[in-house]
């Protein structure tokens, strides 16, 4: 019997791995993001509750191969080198056309080099259950909205409000990896589905 295309969407998720911020920083940098809306223009901005720093997109996946994802990351966080990783919020950029930017997002100030490593520590572990690497460089940030709307060409001086999006404030200690499962109808709409602590 062939399956049509709601009950194959059904049978998938779309997951991704990120690192999580704590859900107090979440409700404190909502505040932040509605001055930054009231200044830029774009389309689509993403819930307080679903910031993270993405590591890995895995992409629709049927619901079968989740429980390897978790064994592998599992095995992934007990063996990095490290329990927490310093992790801080600083100014703003936007990827995509200059005039017309597809995506707004926060810069993200910690140790490249570390964090960088538990990325590639990351694409290993899942490229032994069948996920290849991208191919393009890992740019780590935190999205906040989505396609230009503005009437005028986007102008990169309007990204110095994001000069006040650094502070002590806006620091924390990552401590662990979370596979989440996306859900676009819903806000939020990123659900985490499994935490594994670094080190341990």
């Amino acid at each position: 019997m062939e399956q049509n295309d709601s009950t194959l969407e059904q049978s998938k998720e779309r997951l991704f791995i990120a690192l999580a911020l704590p859900e107090p920083m979440k409700k404190a940098f909502d505040k932040q993001m509605k001055h930054i809306k009231e200044q830029l223009s774009f389309k689509r901005w993403v819930h307080p509750m679903d910031l993270h720093i993405t590591l890995q997109f895995l992409g629709d996946v049927p619901k079968e191969r989740i429980a390897a994802i978790d064994a592998a990351l599992r095995e992934c966080a007990a063996s990095v080198n490290l329990s927490t990783l310093s992790v801080g919020i600083s100014g703003l950029g936007v990827f995509g056309r200059p005039e017309r930017p597809s995506v707004l997002w926060a810069g993200i100030e910690t140790d490249m080099g570390a964090l960088g490593g538990l990325q590639r520590t990351v694409v290993e572990s899942m490229q032994t259950v069948g996920f290849e690497p991208e191919q393009r460089p890992y740019k780590p940030h935190l999205t906040l909205a989505r396609n230009y709307a503005g009437a005028v060409p986007f102008e990169y001086a309007s990204l110095e409000i994001g000069a006040g999006v650094t502070s002590e404030r806006w620091y924390w200690e990552a401590d662990a990896i979370t596979l989440y499962k996306s859900n676009t109808r819903a806000k939020p709409s990123y659900e985490p589905i499994g935490v594994y602590s670094l080190g341990k």
